[in-house]
């Protein structure tokens, strides 16, 4: 039922972008069964399916089995990859970038939901989180949202999933670094985000400071967000990871405030196997929290004192304990030896 205060699926454009063949090349059953939910939940909403070319019986029997799902079937545009200190590091960046924008360029709807194929939402929470904001400018505890013109980009705030929404005072203090698993707003904002140029291998850079390192200059999240700040802040720069100074800390923070609002993914009603199945749920201390998001706001834009929950004081001692973790970890990945086989046993990105 369509209530005068919530967002109706029939609203709303679902855009699952991704492959959806498995290992052995066959259509993969996790990609079957997530869409089968999705479609469950969101009976009344345009789905659209971006994936890539396969065979002609693969395609057809989707478009026969699903008629009410778009299915867009691209050229594949593979990935790009740069050997450096011995080791093949791989993106996938770019199939991520075609898929979403090509996607997101059938949505007719007013509001988009970008979703991986990977990836499911097992109920429609979400359209509670969007019709706070977008029909009360509501988000959490915060009411009236006001934004500070110089560090906008989209006409409304996205709703940012936050698997990978790094805190820059974690202790993976990467900048610039909003998640791209899940991103839901107005539909010309969500297209606009994934609207820039494709990558090329001069993202690839081994970079390295006292607690970390890694072989990007610009991870696949900061690539896409900092192309986004490019093209809309006027001077903006960043010569990648890790450069940092306070100055610049306060400027990725202002443009995170001001254009994502972070929530978990258990409020947005969403999974991401790969979270559980990989990377074995780990990383949330690192990540944006509501309650940062909350702190920012009262500092930057409200300018009143946050008094923090107990949380933020448990989290701080994790990071803690992360940092001394991670700056042990850097000192033995001087080593060439070490960080070849690290990064062939332990680095999921381009997987």
């Amino acid at each position: 039922m369509h209530l005068d205060n919530l967002i109706s699926q029939s609203e709303v454009s679902i855009v699952i972008q991704g492959g959806i063949l498995n290992s052995s090349g066959e259509l993969d059953n996790d990609f079957i069964f997530n869409l089968d939910l999705i479609l469950k939940n969101f009976p009344q909403s345009e789905i659209i399916v971006s994936t890539w070319k396969t065979d002609d019986v693969t395609q057809n029997k989707l478009i026969i089995s699903y008629p009410g799902i778009l299915f867009l079937f691209n050229e594949d545009v593979g990935s790009i990859s740069e050997n450096i200190d011995g080791v093949n590091v791989v993106s996938n960046v770019n199939r991520m970038l075609v898929s979403s924008l090509n996607g997101l360029r059938f949505a007719s709807k007013k509001y988009s939901i970008k979703i991986r194929t990977d990836s499911y939402l097992y109920n429609d929470n979400i359209l509670s989180c969007m019709s706070d904001y977008f029909l009360k400018n509501k988000f959490l505890s915060v009411e009236n949202i006001l934004r500070q013109e110089e560090y906008t980009v989209f006409s409304r705030h996205l709703i940012n999933c936050n698997l990978f929404a790094r805190n820059p005072y974690s202790h993976l203090p990467f900048l610039y670094h909003p998640g791209d698993i899940m991103v839901a707003g107005l539909t010309q904002d969500v297209l606009n985000f994934f609207d820039i140029p494709l990558a090329e291998e001069s993202i690839f850079k081994h970079c390295r400071s006292m607690m970390n390192a890694c072989y990007m200059r610009f991870v696949p999240e900061q690539y896409v967000w900092i192309k986004n700040l490019e093209r809309s802040i006027h001077g903006f720069k960043f010569p990648g990871n890790f450069s940092r100074n306070a100055v610049e800390v306060e400027r990725s923070e202002k443009m995170y405030l001001n254009n994502f609002l972070p929530l978990d993914s258990a409020r947005l009603g969403f999974v991401w196997r790969k979270h559980k199945e990989v990377y074995f749920n780990k990383g949330w201390s690192s990540l944006y929290q509501p309650f940062d998001w909350i702190y920012l706001y009262s500092r930057y834009i409200r300018k009143q004192k946050y008094f923090r929950p107990l949380i933020w004081s448990l989290r701080f001692i994790q990071i803690m304990l992360m940092k001394i973790y991670f700056f042990i970890r850097t000192q033995l990945l001087k080593l060439p030896c070490v960080r070849k086989i690290a990064y062939r046993l332990f680095v999921k990105r381009g997987n």
